[in-house]
Parts: C-alpha cells; sequence; structure tokens
C-alpha cells in the first residue's frame, strides 16, 4: 500500500511540474519583454559571430603577411653552406686515401 501510495505520488508530482514548466512557457511566449530580450539576445550573437569571423579573417592574412615578409636569418644559409663546404672537403680527403691506398 505504501509502495502504491509512493507511486501515485510520484506520477501527481510529475504531472504538476509539468503543468508549471507548460504555464511558465506560455507565458514567456506572451511576455513582451521576453520577446524583446529574445530579439536583443539574437541580434547580440550575431554581431559576436560577425566579429569573430572579422577576427579570424585578420589573424590569417596577418599570418599570411608575415610568411610573405619571411627572410631567413644569414646563420642558417652559412651554416648549410659550411656543412656542405666541410662534407665536399671529406669527400675529397676519402678519394686521396683511397687513390693511394695499395693491395699487394
Amino acid at each position: 500500500m505504501e509502495d502504491e501510495n509512493r507511486k501515485a505520488r510520484r506520477v501527481q508530482r510529475r504531472e504538476y511540474l509539468d503543468n508549471v514548466r507548460e504555464l511558465v512557457a506560455f507565458v514567456k511566449k506572451r511576455d513582451k519583454r521576453m520577446v524583446k530580450f529574445q530579439a536583443e539576445e539574437a541580434a547580440r550573437r550575431a554581431e559576436q559571430q560577425a566579429a569573430e569571423v572579422a577576427r579570424r579573417a585578420a589573424e590569417r592574412e596577418e599570418r599570411l603577411r608575415r610568411a610573405a615578409e619571411y627572410q631567413e636569418p644569414e646563420w642558417v644559409g652559412a651554416a648549410a653552406a659550411s656543412d656542405s663546404e666541410a662534407s665536399d672537403a671529406e669527400e675529397e680527403e676519402e678519394e686521396q686515401q683511397q687513390q693511394h691506398y695499395c693491395i699487394v
């Protein structure tokens, strides 16, 4: 019997809360303040979205501009040149050693 009462109370409570939610939704739809607030909120969201798109486009343009203006530092080019010169010198030494090597 207690279980039946508990179930009945639970069902009644759920129905009551659903009725209250429906009433609140109905009142919100009819309330001019809510309509005005929703319109302002939609306009604000659209404005923020447009600002975000503009910001992203500006950041992308800035990255592209920096990439186009990028110049490799001199020390990077010098290091690559010295590496190739060093490897050339090593190859020449190996060739000379191979030329003078004799198998008896």
